[in-house]
């Protein structure tokens, strides 16, 4: 007879039946954590605003600053994840860890993690579509020698196929996804390093390394004289790309085992993305040839694209032509690709948990599983159908993507504090850990990942230039407040009916948990 399977045992004890195929290794789960953060895609994104704002100092501290702290958030995050392995697990976590105060936080939770999710996954496709349009304008530029730009109506287009193939890719069955996500992880870690080491070898001339690490440039278009907040701004860059290893809770109840590798795909998809990413972003600030040069809107990229910029830069030094940089800009743009995909897969999961326990307004429906694929397709087309709205304003106003970057960052980061919070402060001597543990230094992590957190939500609601105008203003801050205006406002009407994820089975004998028992 078979044994059953830890993590799905653990699953009927939280009072869940198994619907989801447990098909993932704890390798595979850590490998599309991997490629959700995707580190060498979110620098490449950003790397123009830390640069920016900063320059090459402010970029590789603020890597070392966010990655410290990274450190406390992950920690406390795994050793939640093994004791509750559940889909979306996040704002579960927080209803079994808030006592009498469980509905409210689980709905809080659920929607602040759905938002910033959504956001994530709309800032990834708009860097993918980004940079493929960099790639297209730099390809036609080396062959025919004549600059090129893509129109807004046909970047609004990549973007919409970018987010529509992502979609269809995820309507498979989970295995493929898996097996997927092994390659892609190849494709991050290995070209990636090899990517180093062809930059390295073909620049010609590079920064001091003390010249990296101590040259802060301040930003005098952005309105901004104070050296902090120049660097607190440019911290965006560290932040955002390390952002999305909740994307193992949520596949939790397709992983094998869950219960004992959520904290090993977690730490491992987290540490291996630090290390890498200070990899990549040292070489990148190391490659610059021309630190004012990368924003001159005459250059090859329009100023646009300062890492692509670099690339082309190196190479033309090298060979007294940039084509050939089209080779290394492969890996950010496959990247960049393999990381949107993910990341549909990482917010459709999300909202199946949120839809199936009822913890997000009006979204019942989307709890439906595919019986020929096992994958949630209504929530994979719904979570598509809300990254498109974003698509005008994004290709317009260029402000626009730096806000749902900031959104994203402060809704997931959000979303992360708050069962935190509540194991710390809430249930901190009814807590009962799973295989991986804490122990007393929970406490410390747990209390150091939170003030991180806050930290992180005001700083990027604060604005990027002055003097603001409705082109320049930092409009994460207006989502945040619609958000939570929109959690009140349903609250109101859903506390009289909504008590809390929903156990789908209440058998005495199976359920060992009970609602409200750590809190």
């Amino acid at each position: 007879m078979a044994t059953q399977d830890s993590g799905q045992a653990r699953l009927l004890q939280l009072g869940y039946i198994q619907q989801l195929p447990r098909v993932l290794s704890w390798q595979q789960n850590a490998a599309i954590c991997f490629s959700i953060m995707s580190v060498t895609t979110a620098i490449s994104g950003l790397f123009g605003t830390g640069l920016a704002y900063g320059g090459p100092g402010s970029l590789v501290w603020g890597w070392v600053l966010a990655s410290f702290f990274t450190c406390f958030m992950t920690l406390s995050m795994s050793e939640l994840s093994s004791s509750l392995p559940v889909a979306g697990g996040i704002y579960y976590w927080s209803y079994m860890l808030s006592g009498r105060y469980g509905p409210f936080a689980a709905w809080l939770t659920a929607h602040a993690n759905f938002v910033g999710q959504v956001a994530f996954v709309a800032s990834n496709e708009f860097t993918c579509m980004q940079m493929l349009t960099t790639w297209i304008s730099l390809a036609h530029l080396g062959i025919t020698g004549d600059s090129y730009a893509l129109s807004s109506g046909q970047q609004v287009a990549m973007y919409c196929g970018l987010v529509g193939l992502h979609g269809f890719i995820n309507t498979a069955p989970v295995q493929y996804l898996g097996w997927l996500a092994k390659l892609s992880s190849v494709w991050h870690l290995g070209g990636t390093l090899a990517w180093i080491w062809a930059m390295l070898i073909v620049t010609p001339a590079k920064q001091p390394l003390g010249t990296v690490l101590t040259t802060f440039q301040p930003n005098p278009m952005s309105g901004i004289t104070n050296g902090v907040y120049i660097f607190l701004i440019g911290l965006l860059t560290s932040c955002w790309s390390l952002t999305g290893y909740d994307a193992t809770a949520h596949l939790l109840e397709e992983t094998i085992q869950a219960d004992r590798a959520a904290s090993q795909s977690m730490l491992a998809a987290a540490g291996v993305s630090v290390l890498l990413g200070f990899a990549y972003l040292l070489t990148l600030c190391s490659c610059i040839q021309d630190f004012a040069g990368v924003f001159d809107p005459g250059n090859e990229t329009g100023g646009m694209a300062p890492a692509a910029q670099i690339m082309w830069d190196a190479f033309k030094r090298r060979f007294g032509s940039g084509t050939g940089s089209l080779v290394v800009l492969m890996v950010p743009l496959g990247t960049s690709f393999l990381c949107g995909l993910f990341s549909v897969t990482s917010a459709s999961r999300m909202l199946y948990g949120a839809a199936r326990d009822g913890s997000v307004a009006f979204l019942a429906p989307f709890a439906r599983v595919s019986s020929l694929t096992g994958a949630p397709i209504t929530s994979v087309l719904f979570v598509c159908i809300l990254t498109l709205l974003p698509a005008l304003t994004i290709t317009v106003n260029p402000f626009i993507f730096l806000a749902i970057s900031s959104l994203s960052t402060i809704g997931l980061a959000f979303s992360y504090a708050a069962p935190i919070f509540c194991r710390v402060f809430l249930a901190h001597s009814t807590f009962q850990p799973g295989h991986f543990r804490l122990g007393r230094w929970s406490y410390l992590c747990g209390g150091i990942a939170v003030g991180w957190s806050i930290f992180i939500c005001i700083v990027f609601s604060l604005p990027a230039i002055y003097p603001l105008t409705p082109e320049t203003s930092n409009y994460s801050s207006v989502g945040l407040i619609l958000v939570l205006l929109w959690v009140t406002v349903t609250w109101i009407w859903a506390r009289h009916w909504y008590k809390g994820p929903s156990p789908e089975i209440c058998n005495s004998d199976i359920v060992k948990v009970k609602p409200h028992a750590w809190g």
